[in-house]
């Protein structure tokens, strides 16, 4: 008196690997579309920062600016 089991004795643990590879697949690949690209991103960040009031393009060139005089001082200080 053996108990049936739920799965169909074709299924070999080949097959069961290669249809959890599959649903893995899948699973990675809904991921992958659900992610925004980057200007999408920016999109975002922009709405957020006119809310706040905040010209995007001069705070974008401000942060370009801060980030060329850090990297200047970190070049001159290796200098001394």
């Amino acid at each position: 008196m053996t108990k049936e089991s739920d799965t169909p004795a074709s299924d070999t643990p080949e097959q069961t690997r290669q249809q959890l590879r599959q649903k893995l697949r899948q699973k990675l690949y809904s991921r992958r579309l659900g992610r925004a690209p980057v200007t999408v991103k920016n999109n975002i960040i922009d709405k957020g920062l006119k809310r706040s009031g905040i010209d995007p393009e001069k705070f974008r060139e401000a942060i370009k600016t801060l980030n060329m005089s850090s990297n200047v001082n970190a070049l001159l200080s290796k200098e001394r």
